[in-house]
């Protein structure tokens, strides 16, 4: 039989991450943005920020609410600026959408602290199967992206996706988990230094500009009248153009079809050119996206839980680093 129930604790403990109920979120944004009495709310998925679908009379929007501490209040303005740069330039991107006092960032005061808020467009369609044709056009968008921020001239700033960003910061990340693992961890070090000294090698050649970073499948949709949008530019931001490329051939790796990875090219020279230099080295990137996505997950641990870095999380993305090095280090390694 239970004892009696014990006595709540008497204080309030810190709060690292909370979830905004969808009702709460309507009720806070509805009169800011003018949505219809009917509008409705719903949590699409929860991440590095909470993304959710608002459906006001026949039209739907996204809603992003950044976490505390992961996205800075300038970080979040250099994103909408640059948004708002390539959609009036007619890029097919989702577009930020302000408020009835034209502003595009709200605060919502949450138990961790503020978290910026952000209103989109929605991109219509689904996520690309890369076909051919669907590959084509992903390469096009990516060239019109490139090109017309090319003009872009920032008020805001934010971090260079640089190697500090690309290798430093996630290998510091990745390390507390991997005291255990010496030699596996004397294997990612030595493999991070050998795509460190590829890239420095070749970094003065290399086009540099405004990135997406993360431009993959699900940042991507098809619309059935077979035109593409690009959304999610939260990772975007000064880098190496040959890491644009990065999650394409990783995924055109994955599937074993090279016609993928050959039409996606394709569509980007079609509208811009890329120099052999910035293809050669989509290889090092390719695994600096893999080097990234582990980061990521280490330094969530706190608000997503120690599984997704448990030995056999770690195992899986090790073996994908030591099937990309057999792949691809008799052609780079230094």
């Amino acid at each position: 039989m239970l004892g009696p129930m014990a006595e709540p604790l008497p204080s309030v403990h810190p709060v690292r991450y909370s979830l905004v109920s969808p009702a709460v979120l309507l009720d806070a944004i509805r009169d800011p943005y003018g949505l219809s009495p009917g509008a409705s709310c719903q949590l699409l998925r929860r991440g590095l920020h909470d993304t959710y679908l608002i459906v006001s009379g026949d039209t739907r929007y996204i809603v992003r609410l950044y976490r505390s501490g992961v996205r800075s209040s300038e970080e979040v303005a250099y994103e909408l600026e640059a948004l708002t740069h390539l959609v009036t330039r007619r890029v097919r991107v989702s577009s930020p959408i302000p408020d009835a006092e034209g502003q595009l960032i709200q605060l919502l005061a949450a138990p961790e602290g503020l978290r910026s808020l952000a209103l989109f467009s929605y991109a219509p369609g689904v996520r690309l199967a890369w076909t051919e044709t669907e590959s084509k056009l992903a390469g096009a968008l990516l060239a019109e992206i490139h090109l017309t921020s090319g003009a872009f001239t920032p008020v805001h700033s934010r971090a260079s996706r640089d190697l500090e960003c690309l290798v430093d910061r996630p290998l510091a990340e990745i390390g507390r988990f991997l005291k255990h693992r010496p030699q596996d961890w004397s294997f990612l070090t030595d493999v991070a230094a050998r795509i460190r000294a590829g890239v420095t090698a070749v970094a003065d050649a290399l086009e540099w500009g405004f990135c997406h970073g993360d431009y993959g499948a699900k940042n991507i949709h098809l619309d059935a009248a077979g035109q593409v949008t690009a959304f999610d530019f939260d990772r975007c931001g000064p880098g190496w153009r040959a890491g644009d490329f990065a999650l394409v051939m990783w995924a055109a790796v994955g599937r074993r079809r090279p016609e993928m990875w050959n039409a996606f090219v394709e569509g980007y020279r079609e509208r811009r050119p890329i120099a052999n230099v910035d293809l050669d080295a989509v290889p090092l990137f390719h695994a600096l996206a893999l080097l990234t996505a582990m980061g990521v997950l280490a330094s969530n641990v706190d608000t997503w839980g120690t599984a997704c870095v448990d030995n056999a999380a770690l195992d899986g993305w090790l073996t994908s680093l030591r099937t990309w090095e057999a792949q691809h280090a008799p052609g780079w390694q230094p």
